[in-house]
């Protein structure tokens, strides 16, 4: 038994200094490939865009030929490429295999030792999928404007939608457009030097700005993707226009038969019944405009006076009804029945053809009583 014993112990023995004297035999293992930075498209032409790319990754530092050097693939983020599993051939110390793009959007690929618990990596592959932009369009429902002695962010507008809206092609650039010669105004100033178009080198935005004293309405402003190189590619360029208008901190709503043009929050109107049953109306004609400093504004305004959650109308609409009148800035609030309701007063910035721009309003509170 006790030889049994010995003869075991001095088999752990030998084996504990196999071991050691062998060492690790990944210790000088490394993994170099042949590309760290790829380009593929999504949908590409495979000539001058690839939708694919072969890869070699060469392994190194190990002697033992009997060695497995099988490699396994890691991205980060995933989602965006992605290796064909069928594509791995093993050629001694050589690897290659295959990345498809998948989606738009850029991931990190690393190589791992599958051998060796996988301890050892390859350097990073930067690889970026495009997905090439097909057409740009305006989004009608985004109206820009800017007040004179402001700027305005064009880039960020978000005016401009994408064909796929999954590219990732979205650059653009903005220029000023003549309406007379059907060009783009090659300068970057217009009205006289007034408003201009910088772009801001540390964002890559385009900035509108206008002077305080810009010519007030709108200017037509060009549009196109930086992956077309002219102004002719109705796909890749298209037309906005911005509205210059006087900003004003001050809407006032008045009693036109108050002579002391007291600012309305609030109206009272009485309801009152004959006796013989007819109707007789308490009504009150309002207008409403629109101050900057205590200037009066008129250029490019429209006005409107609608109870909250209904549209303007001529009918009755809860206790009171609005009626429009010969003057744009003129309303008529007739009493229709006890209660109360509120009134929105609306100024608008519109250009000629009545688009609205810029909406601002003063709510007033109208109360009809017996």
């Amino acid at each position: 038994m006790k030889k049994n014993l010995s003869f075991l112990l001095i088999i752990m023995f030998a084996s504990v200094l196999g071991l050691v004297g062998c060492g690790d035999i990944y210790a000088d293992m490394t993994i170099s490939v042949s590309d760290t930075e790829v380009v593929l498209y999504v949908d590409g032409d495979d000539e001058t865009e690839p939708t694919s790319k072969t890869i070699t990754a060469v392994i190194d530092g190990i002697g033992d030929e009997n060695i497995t050097k099988q490699l396994v693939g890691s991205f980060k983020p995933e989602g965006y490429a992605f290796i064909d599993e069928d594509s791995w051939v093993y050629d001694g110390n050589n690897v290659t295999f295959t990345v498809y793009a998948y989606s738009s959007g850029t991931t990190y690929l690393t190589l791992k030792s599958q051998d060796n618990s996988l301890r050892v990596s390859s350097p990073e592959i930067k690889i970026t999928v495009i997905e090439k932009v097909e057409k740009i369009s305006l989004d009608t429902s985004v109206k820009a404007s800017v007040a004179r002695g402001t700027s305005l962010d064009l880039t960020s507008l978000g005016n401009i939608k994408f064909q796929p809206a999954t590219t990732n092609q979205q650059d653009l650039e903005f220029y000023f457009y003549s309406e007379i010669n059907g060009v783009v105004d090659g300068t970057t100033l217009t009205d006289g030097g007034k408003i201009q178009i910088l772009k801001d080198e540390t964002t890559g935005h385009y900035i509108l700005t206008a002077n305080s004293d810009a010519t007030l309405g709108t200017v037509q402003i060009l549009v196109k993707s930086t992956q077309t190189t002219g102004f002719t590619d109705s796909n890749l360029v298209t037309t906005f226009k911005v509205m210059v208008y006087e900003d004003f901190t001050d809407i006032r709503v008045v009693d036109i038969s108050d002579t002391s043009l007291t600012n309305l929050t609030e109206l009272t109107l009485v309801d009152n019944y004959s006796t013989d049953g007819t109707t007789t109306y308490n009504e009150k004609t309002i207008s409403i405009s629109a101050y900057s400093n205590e200037n009066m504004l008129s250029s490019n305004l429209s006005f409107q006076l609608i109870e909250v959650n209904s549209a303007l109308t001529a009918t009755t609409t809860g206790s009171v009804r609005i009626e429009e009148t010969d003057a744009s800035d003129e309303f008529l609030v007739r009493a229709e029945d006890t209660g109360a309701t509120i009134l929105k007063a609306i100024v608008n910035v519109v250009d000629d053809s009545g688009e609205i721009y810029v909406t601002k309003y003063n709510l007033i509170e109208v109360k009809v009583v017996n």
